[in-house]
């Protein structure tokens, strides 16, 4: 058997086109036949040319519907991408196959954003991937005794080798406790000055205080403390 040649389609077509041919056609049509009546002189052929008006202008109305409620289609597949994409599904892409030329070049300009957008969400992603390298980097290597904690409770989520080797703890008997579980605290007065610098002032600048090592030693350190929001915790 021969193989059936694709059909072309024609190509798209503008939107006021889709809008006003099945008004002009009907009116045509309509004002051709009310013409043609008021030339008629019999009755029965009046009323028959007068049902087919009536019949035309049913069919131009069910047409209207059908074609709103196609371009009502488009518009709730284009909200409902819009939505997707502002909630950040970037992967979401309209189709470029419809018969209105007019939402053709609107969903090219959509994909088009979306293109861009995922490409600088990518593009954010490595930048804070490499940021984070580098801040963990320094984090581990810097000779100053740095620890990260919560705002509320300072319960310590990491701590770097440095101030692990100025107390003489393990990691694992710093992370996940508080100053005031782990005894660092040499005077609690220190402390409750330090938490009120804190709270309202939202950072702490060398701050003079005395603190226990694991083995009870007592050593005077300058405490320095930065308010930060990571991961969206304080």
């Amino acid at each position: 058997m021969p193989l059936l040649r694709p059909h072309r389609l024609p190509p798209p077509l503008p939107l006021h086109w889709v809008l006003m041919l099945p008004l002009a056609v009907s009116t045509l049509v309509a004002t051709g036949l009310i013409g043609y009546l008021s030339w008629q002189a019999e009755p029965d052929e009046g009323r028959r040319i007068l049902g087919l008006v009536l019949l035309t202008l049913e069919g131009a109305i069910a047409l209207g519907l059908l074609l709103s409620e196609r371009l009502l289609t488009h518009l709730r597949l284009f909200t409902r991408l819009s939505s997707q994409l502002a909630t950040g599904n970037l992967a979401q892409r309209l189709p470029t196959d419809s018969r209105i030329s007019e939402f053709n070049h609107l969903a090219r300009s959509f994909n088009q954003m979306a293109d861009q957008l995922q490409q600088s969400f990518q593009g954010l992603q490595l930048t804070l991937a490499e940021t984070e390298t580098k801040f963990t980097t320094i984090f581990r290597t810097s000779p100053d005794p740095i620890a990260i904690a919560t705002r509320d409770e300072g319960r310590l989520l990491d701590v770097n080798d440095s101030l692990l080797e100025f107390f003489g703890y393990r990691r694992d008997e710093m992370v996940g406790y508080t100053a005031l579980e782990i005894n660092l605290w040499a005077d609690l007065n220190q402390r409750d000055r330090y938490r009120t610098l804190l709270d309202c002032e939202g950072r702490v600048r060398n701050l003079e205080v005395q603190l226990f090592t694991k083995l009870g030693e007592v050593k005077t350190v300058l405490l320095s403390v930065e308010a930060q929001v990571l991961d969206g915790q304080d």
